[in-house]
């Protein structure tokens, strides 16, 4: 029904739903069983359906939220295309982002290369959320399957996960600091690279993967497990491996080993050196002499 960036909402909701479900069938159960007192009967069924009505309130919560934070994304679309938002849809992007800043954000450092989760600046006490950090962890944990188990890459470098959060941000570089100057109030504008060609934006991208401007601004913990789905988990193995060969090049890996080499030559190379290399030998077992035994 809405955009489910944080991943594990739906399910939470499903089982909650199945919860209520269960403990709503057992008091009907109970009630139209004439076992115990009416009156007992009376308020099992009564907190039952109050438990439906706490939870109808709470699925219509969360449609709001889902609807504001729509609104606030259609303004900083709007942005970029050069076009101004109306004054209903500014109020309710400036209530997504008081709502935005008592989150936890994940930001890139490019000193340690390490991803970080931190509250935000305005909210320096805050302590992180379990489920905010699960979003993080789970979202890494599924680019790394996603890179062994459904693409079947035959090598995984300890730098992988750097890739996916230099790109992750690059990738979104452009959104987060059209959401600061909305939130600024800067006048809209236009660049070129929105309107340019595919290649011409995976140079960009590359070359925003290595730029310090595009680590300058984080981003939610649930926007950010949201983003590495376009930055890995929906890349096939042909894209997958010649981005990460791109960018190990990029970073300087080209002289060692074969990673000057994209993927298809280093697999035609090892096919290559595999029929000119030497058969090993085969040892085939002498067959054992049995004795019969004594009669």
């Amino acid at each position: 029904p809405y955009d489910n960036q944080s991943g594990v909402l739906l399910d939470t909701l499903e089982c909650q739903a199945l919860r209520l479900f269960c403990a709503t069938a057992a008091a009907l159960l109970l009630g139209m069983s004439r076992t115990v007192n009416p009156d007992v009967c009376a308020v099992v069924l009564a907190t039952a359906l109050t438990a439906h009505l706490f939870f109808i309130l709470k699925l219509f919560r969360h449609f709001l939220r889902n609807i504001r934070r729509s609104i606030a994304d259609s303004v900083v679309a709007a942005h970029m295309q050069g076009m101004v938002a109306g004054w209903l849809a500014k109020c309710m992007f400036k209530w997504e982002a008081r709502v935005r800043q008592k989150q936890a954000h994940v930001s890139y450092r490019e000193d340690v290369d390490a991803i970080e989760v931190a509250a935000a600046p305005e909210e320096a006490d805050r302590e992180i959320q379990d489920h905010e950090q699960h979003f993080v962890a789970c979202g890494l944990a599924d680019c790394l399957v996603h890179a062994v188990a459904e693409c079947k890459v035959d090598r995984l470098s300890v730098r992988f996960l750097e890739y996916i959060g230099r790109t992750t941000f690059a990738l979104n570089t452009e959104r987060l600091q059209r959401e600061v100057a909305v939130r600024m109030q800067q006048p809209a504008w236009v660049r070129r690279s929105l309107h340019s060609q595919t290649a011409s934006l995976k140079s960009s991208v590359s070359l925003r993967s290595f730029d310090s401007a595009s680590f300058q601004v984080g981003m939610l913990a649930g926007d950010f497990q949201g983003a590495l789905n376009e930055a890995c988990l929906s890349c096939p193995r042909e894209h997958l491996e010649q981005a990460f060969h791109d960018f190990m090049v990029s970073k300087g890996a080209g002289a060692l080993g074969d990673f000057h080499l994209n993927p298809r030559e280093r697999m035609l190379k090892n096919f290559e050196n595999g029929k000119m290399a030497a058969p090993l030998p085969v040892m085939i077992p002498l067959e054992r002499k049995f004795q019969k035994p004594a009669e």
